[in-house]
């Protein structure tokens, strides 16, 4: 085989996961996935997809090397390949966001800007200087969280607000920036007259940068 060839068949194959990142819905099925293992069932119902054409699209995921799918029973449950993926998937956007000045303009206008840094709210959080509050779902936060955060998910806020300190500083974060279940929460508490900042960034923006989250024991 010429060396042009090798080259050919080389790019061929880095082609592969190209194509399987051109789709908006394996983009969301690779967020979701850097929460925690899911099933194609949950996935689906998340992301108010068909069952059938998310399978489809974890497929292409999966011969492309970006995920990987255990059988438990009758259920298949996926999860990401690697770490490297959820830092190739923020790279992606990133890069996209910097250079499309349409989706950039978009994104000014639908995603909170960033007030503070991850890390700066992780130690702030570790000096009891705020409350940093995961609002993902409970199964996401028990697979892995930023440190010294506490887990109120979504749909238990209004029940669990009492537990908050009128005087607190109140700091959510949820999936990542295109996540806003954030946002849904800083609604939620001003709608009970109750300060809350957001951070855009999230759980696969800590994990991509090489930073440790906590797991919660079973």
């Amino acid at each position: 085989m010429r060396n042009i060839e090798r080259k050919h068949q080389l790019y061929g194959r880095v082609s592969l996961l190209g194509r399987a990142l051109g789709h908006e819905t394996r983009l969301e099925l690779l967020e979701l996935l850097s929460q925690c293992p899911q099933t194609v069932e949950k996935l689906a119902a998340t992301l108010d997809h068909d069952v059938k054409a998310v399978s489809a699209h974890l497929k292409v995921l999966a011969k492309a090397g970006l995920v990987a799918a255990t059988r438990e029973g009758r259920f298949m449950r996926y999860a990401l390949k690697s770490p490297k993926v959820a830092a190739l998937a923020v790279l992606l956007r990133e890069t996209a966001e910097q250079i499309d000045r349409d989706l950039a303009g978009l994104v000014h206008e639908v995603v909170p800007k960033a007030h503070v840094d991850l890390r700066q709210a992780v130690d702030a959080a570790g000096r009891g200087q705020i409350v940093l509050i995961d609002v993902r779902p409970a199964e996401e936060y028990a697979a892995g969280h930023l440190p010294n955060a506490v887990s109120m998910p979504l749909d238990e806020l209004e029940a669990r607000m009492g537990e908050l300190a009128q005087d607190a500083v109140l700091v959510a974060y949820c999936r990542g920036p295109y996540c806003f279940q954030a946002l849904e929460a800083k609604k939620i508490f001003e709608a009970h007259g109750r300060s809350l900042r957001v951070i855009p960034a999230g759980v696969m923006e800590w994990a991509s940068r090489g930073e440790a989250l906590t797991i919660e024991k079973a």
